[in-house]
């Protein structure tokens, strides 16, 4: 049977805030009581594990991060994002992934809950009940966090305006990493001169001679093509800041925060001219 800290302070003749404080380092608690508390914890034998550091601390330095597949090619982009942000801090990431089963998302939660994370970067639409931490989502904020929105309004705009009159065709995948440009990009006037805008799919022979990617840099650069990345790591930066200032309770916390998402390369002639 595990030693608590219930039996620490029973043996050192104090109560549990006390035996609390002194793990803490707390400057208040006098010399003597201090000694004879730690000569207990070393008797018995106590651990504290990093919950129940956090039960006085309020904090586990933890983090959740909820993806619906750890698989995702840009799971790694964005976990060095945030990394880059939050291991300085001395906090670390909980990656989780929420799947699509039934009723995973419920579990999911309940996993954050059970580690007593601080907060979490939530990437799987939104949770099925509000936690009692904050959370970062994607697209739509809930009361006790931040939402990071991808400004699509902005994008299609950007790429309207690369490919002249002509206008853009849209081509989306079942998953598309931009489902929002399907309202802002309207139908072309021709369709055959338009430029093709592949979206969750890639685009199938004859292949045209000119196009933009979302999301597959590599291979647009192959084709000599523009590519429109999902910015992973731009995200896992702003997540990393906005959960540690939500969990601080300090600096810029705001609602939501717009990213635009980057146009890399230039509408050449591609492999085809």
């Amino acid at each position: 049977m595990s030693v608590t800290m219930a039996d620490v302070a029973r043996e050192a003749d104090v109560n549990k805030a006390t035996v609390s404080r002194v793990l803490r380092g707390d400057p208040r608690i006098s010399p003597d009581t201090r000694r004879r508390v730690w000569e207990v914890v070393r008797r018995l034998g106590y651990a504290p594990n990093v919950v129940a550091k956090g039960l006085s601390s309020r904090r586990t330095d933890v983090v959740g991060v909820v993806l619906p597949s750890l698989a995702l090619p840009w799971t790694g982009e964005l976990l060095s994002g945030m990394g880059r942000v939050l291991s300085k801090r001395g906090i670390d990431l909980l990656p989780l992934s929420s799947g699509e089963i039934s009723g995973s998302r419920a579990r999911t939660l309940r996993i954050l809950k059970s580690r007593g994370v601080d907060g979490a970067l939530w990437l799987d639409g939104l949770p099925e009940e509000e936690p009692d931490f904050p959370l970062v989502t994607l697209g739509q904020s809930l009361s006790r966090g931040s939402a990071i929105i991808i400004d699509e309004p902005h994008l299609a705009r950007e790429l309207l305006a690369r490919s002249g009159p002509a206008g853009i065709r849209l081509f989306q995948g079942p998953l598309p990493l931009f489902p929002g440009l399907a309202e802002c990009v309207p139908e072309p006037a021709d369709p055959e001169r338009a430029l093709p805008l592949y979206d969750g799919l890639l685009p199938r022979p004859p292949l045209p001679e000119r196009a933009i990617l979302c999301g597959e840099p590599a291979i647009a650069a192959f084709m000599g093509w523009p590519a429109v990345p999902w910015p992973a790591f731009d995200i896992g930066v702003l997540a990393g800041r906005l959960l540690f200032n939500l969990i601080r309770d300090q600096g810029s916390r705001p609602g939501e925060i717009r990213i635009t998402p980057a146009v890399v390369g230039s509408l050449g002639s591609g492999l085809h001219s």
